[in-house]
């Protein structure tokens, strides 16, 4: 049963490697065809990277530290928040969620 949930585990982190570069390649696509970076593209692509960063720890320790996590929600945070624009009442954060 271990090994099961071992090889399922593998299985949905190979999943969730393969889609976010594709997520990543597809956002290069779109800053090329758009001609423009803007600073919630270079966000997203952070959190790209981070959410790659998490699979490969996942990968190496079979366990993940409270750190990454918490790195990606601060950049989603952040990013939310750069696309609401600064005309946005702060309450509104709250209930956006």
């Amino acid at each position: 049963m271990k090994d099961l949930v071992k090889n399922i585990q593998l299985i949905l982190l190979a999943v969730i490697l393969i889609c976010t570069v594709l997520a990543v390649l597809l956002e290069i696509r779109n800053m090329f065809m758009n001609q423009t970076v803007t600073l919630a593209d270079l966000l997203l692509m952070f959190l790209y990277l981070e959410v790659l960063a998490m699979v490969r720890v996942f990968w190496d320790e079979q366990s993940i530290s409270i750190t990454l996590p918490l790195l990606i929600a601060i950049t989603a945070l952040s990013r939310f928040i750069i696309l609401q624009g600064k005309e946005m009442d702060a309450s509104q954060i709250y209930t956006s969620l």
